[in-house]
């Protein structure tokens, strides 16, 4: 039997969060592969990590802000994915995920659909995109 994720009264890994909800969508990682054949046969690939945030003065509520980088072979499928993820991540609020009570959900960056692109040169496959997540200490 394994222990309940996360444990009882403590604050959820997002990271893990973001890989729980997003691996049905595509292969969802927190550390890219190492090597460049490794990383283009996974493609397509989500690359999820929180980048900020914190809990609140009192100890109720983590909020987290969290990167999320789609990584495909054309930028247009990885724009395309964002706009799954960003579905997939706002329908998330008040509902769980893996077990975890997810409170808030908000797209923190984005342009056009919510997506943002690094620069014009159409070589470039990554669409980004910022999101804040709030949970609360969780309990069974």
């Amino acid at each position: 039997m394994t222990a309940p994720y996360p444990a009882p009264g403590e604050f959820p890994d997002f990271e893990q969060v973001l890989i729980d909800l997003l691996t049905p969508i595509a292969y969802t990682c927190t550390s890219l592969p190492t090597d460049e054949t490794a990383f283009n046969a996974a493609l397509p690939l989500i690359w999820a990590r929180r980048t900020g945030g914190g809990i609140d003065e009192d100890q109720v509520l983590d909020s987290a802000v969290m990167q999320v980088d789609v990584f495909s072979h054309r930028r247009s499928d990885s724009q395309a994915l964002g706009r799954r993820i960003t579905r997939a991540l706002l329908a998330a609020a008040g509902t769980r995920v893996a077990g975890v009570l997810i409170d808030w959900a908000e797209q923190l960056t984005g342009g056009a659909g919510g997506i943002e692109t690094q620069d014009i040169d159409p070589l470039n496959r990554v669409a980004q995109l910022g999101f804040r997540l709030d949970a609360r200490r969780q309990f069974p």
